[in-house]
C-alpha cells in the first residue's frame, strides 16, 4: 500500500463525528465514556467507530491525557465521601482517615470532580435522606473511607452510583477497594526487626486492629516464626483495654516470663505501659509499631494520602465508564507502605 493510500484509510475523529451526526468534541467524549454524554449517544458513536474500523492511537491518547492534566479542570461531576463518625468523634481526630480523605479530595479536584461530604450521623439523617441528597446533588460516585465501627445500619440505593471502599471494615457489601498492602507492610516490619539482629520477637495483638487489617500481623508473625523458623516465637499478648496500671503490671509479667528482645505492637500504648514499670526501648528491647505512631517509633508508613488518591483514581474510572452498583467481581488495589526508621530499635 502506498503512503498516500495508507493516510487516506486512517479513520479520524472528524469522520466518526460526521458519520454519527455529532460534533468532534461530542465524539471524543463519547469514545472516552464521559458521563456528560448520554448513554445512547455514546453507544451510537462507538457503533459508528467500529463500523469505520477506528483504532485509537495510544501515543495520541497519551499526549491528550498529558494536555488535559496540565490545564485547570472544570467540575463536570460530583463524588460523595461518607462520614460515619458521630459529631462528638470528629473525623479529623483520626490521623489515618483524615490524611486518606485529604489525598482523595486533592486527586478528585485534579481529575475534575467536585467533592461532597455526606455525614451519616447528623441529627435527622436517615438512609432515605442520604439517597435524596445524593440524587439532588447528582452524585455519581461514592467513596467509603475507614469507619469508626463496622457499617451495618446503612442501606443506600447502591445501584445508582459507582462505589469504592478505602477500608476493609465494610464487609457486608461486595465492593471495589483500595487498601494498604497489610501483609507486605507487616513483612517489611518483621524483616526490619530481624535485620537488626532481634530473635526473640514478641507480638502484642489488639483484636479490633487485627480484624481491620485482616489479621495480617498475626499471620505474618506465625509464618515467619512457627513455619519458617526465622525467630523464636513467643506467646502472643492479647491487649485488652483496662486500667493503665493493671495493664502495665500484666505487660511486665508477660515481659519477665517470656524475655522478648523486641516487641511488635501498635502506637505507643504498650511502650508507655512498659516505661511506667522501668522498661524502655531500645535499652531493654526493640519496639516497632504496626499502627500509626509518633515519628520517633520505627514503623511502616501506610501512606494514607496515596491510598486515598488511588481510591479516587479507581472511583473516577468507574464513574467515567458508568459502572454503577455492587460488582460481581470486585477488584482490590493494594498500596505498599514505606519503612520509617525511628529511635526505638538498636542501630548497627
Amino acid at each position: 500500500m502506498k503512503r498516500g493510500q495508507q493516510l487516506e484509510s486512517t479513520v479520524t475523529l472528524r469522520m466518526i463525528a460526521e458519520a454519527a451526526g455529532v460534533s468532534r468534541a461530542t465524539a471524543s467524549r463519547a469514545l472516552r465514556d464521559n458521563p456528560v454524554i448520554s448513554e445512547s449517544v455514546r453507544k451510537k458513536v462507538k457503533t459508528v467507530a467500529v463500523k469505520l474500523g477506528y483504532a485509537p492511537d495510544p501515543e495520541a491518547q497519551r499526549l491528550m491525557a498529558y494536555l488535559r492534566s496540565t490545564r485547570k479542570q472544570r467540575f463536570e461531576s460530583t463524588i460523595g465521601i461518607l462520614n460515619a463518625y458521630q459529631p462528638s468523634q470528629r473525623i479529623n481526630e483520626d490521623y489515618y482517615t483524615r490524611e486518606l480523605i485529604q489525598g482523595a479530595k486533592q486527586r478528585a479536584v485534579q481529575l475534575g470532580f467536585a467533592v461532597d461530604m455526606l455525614n451519616l450521623r447528623e441529627d435527622g439523617m436517615t438512609p432515605r435522606r442520604v439517597d435524596q441528597i445524593i440524587k439532588a446533588r447528582s452524585i455519581r460516585g461514592l467513596l467509603i473511607p475507614p469507619m469508626p465501627e463496622p457499617l451495618f445500619d446503612v442501606d443506600l440505593e447502591w445501584e445508582s452510583m459507582a462505589l469504592v471502599a478505602a477500608t476493609s471494615t465494610v464487609q457486608t457489601l461486595r465492593l471495589h477497594r483500595t487498601l494498604p498492602h497489610n501483609h507486605h507492610n507487616k513483612q517489611l516490619l518483621l524483616d526490619t526487626a530481624l535485620n537488626a539482629g532481634y530473635r526473640r520477637i514478641g507480638l502484642i495483638s489488639w483484636h479490633e486492629l487485627e480484624e481491620r487489617q485482616m489479621h495480617a500481623m498475626s499471620a505474618t508473625y506465625a509464618l515467619n516464626g512457627h513455619l519458617q523458623h526465622r525467630f523464636e516465637p513467643l506467646p502472643i499478648y492479647n491487649w485488652i483495654w483496662q486500667d493503665f496500671h493493671v495493664q502495665a503490671q500484666h505487660l511486665r509479667s508477660w515481659f519477665q516470663e517470656n524475655k522478648p528482645d523486641c516487641i511488635l505492637a501498635f502506637n505507643t500504648f504498650a511502650l508507655d505501659a512498659l516505661a511506667s514499670v522501668g522498661l524502655r526501648a531500645p535499652e531493654h528491647f526493640g519496639y516497632l509499631s504496626y499502627g500509626e505512631a509518633p515519628e520517633y517509633i520505627t514503623q511502616v508508613n501506610q501512606l494514607p494520602q496515596t491510598v486515598g488518591s488511588a481510591a479516587m483514581d479507581l472511583l473516577s474510572s468507574l464513574v467515567l465508564r458508568s459502572e454503577c452498583g455492587l460488582p460481581d467481581a470486585p477488584k482490590t488495589v493494594l498500596i505498599e507502605g514505606k519503612l520509617s526508621m525511628g529511635s526505638t530499635i538498636r542501630q548497627h
